[in-house]
């Protein structure tokens, strides 16, 4: 009697076992390929982000060159401006040389500058033509257009450098959902193989959920 008693109580945790090991065997396999994707995405964001830091820096350069070149270009401006001016003032508006300088040296930017000075000093105060709006515009639009690509570059680099860590984060979690499976192998008892393993499995629900809010790298 005892001993028909005692079968199906072995039986059963026998099965429990087999049951337990199983479902360890499936967690240790789900965040094995969990761990291996949120850490082939961080390494993908890593990589963008490097490339992304590259492209900042060189844009950040391309700026500074265009900014040297708009410099140089406001010197000349206004170098020529000013011989262009004080011929006016020395021989009146019909001096050869201010033509000269007015048709072969002064640059276009320059000529519209001088049509927007006179018809904003016209009955009020001198406008000095290098306040014109347009001109800035013109002669510096190019070096302002580089740095905002520059500081985008930068900002995408450190938004793929954030979302790359996070990946890193769910590698790390993964990882730990592995200790909690595998550890639970070592024990004999089952109540402890269990609680070990609704642990990792728990994990791996939270490490799964935070890794489907994160965009694959493109």
């Amino acid at each position: 009697m005892s001993e028909s008693a005692a079968s199906p109580t072995a039986a059963q945790t026998e099965r429990r076992s087999y049951i337990i090991e199983i479902l360890t065997a499936i967690l240790l396999g789900l965040a094995t390929v969990g761990a291996a994707y949120a850490a082939y995405q961080a390494t993908l964001y890593d990589g963008n982000s490097l490339d992304k830091y590259s492209e900042g820096i060189s844009k950040a350069a391309e700026a500074s060159g265009k900014q040297l070149e708009a410099q140089g270009g406001f010197t000349l401006d206004t170098i020529t401006w000013m011989e262009w001016q004080s011929r006016i003032i020395a021989n009146g508006p019909n001096d050869v040389v201010a033509q000269s300088i007015y048709d072969d040296f002064m640059e276009e930017r320059l000529k519209l500058a001088l049509e927007w000075s006179e018809k904003e000093s016209k009955g009020k105060t001198y406008v000095h033509p290098m306040d014109s709006p347009d001109y800035a515009v013109e002669l510096f639009s190019p070096a302002i257009t580089v740095q905002e690509s520059s500081a985008a570059a930068m900002a995408e680099a450190r938004k793929a450098n954030d979302t790359g860590d996070q990946f890193t984060f769910v590698t790390v979690l993964y990882t730990i959902v592995l200790f909690f499976a595998g550890i639970a192998t070592v024990f004999k008892r089952d109540p402890v193989k269990l609680s070990l393993l609704v642990m990792g499995l728990a994990l791996f629900v939270l490490s799964t959920l935070k890794l489907l809010q994160l965009p694959a790298a493109g």
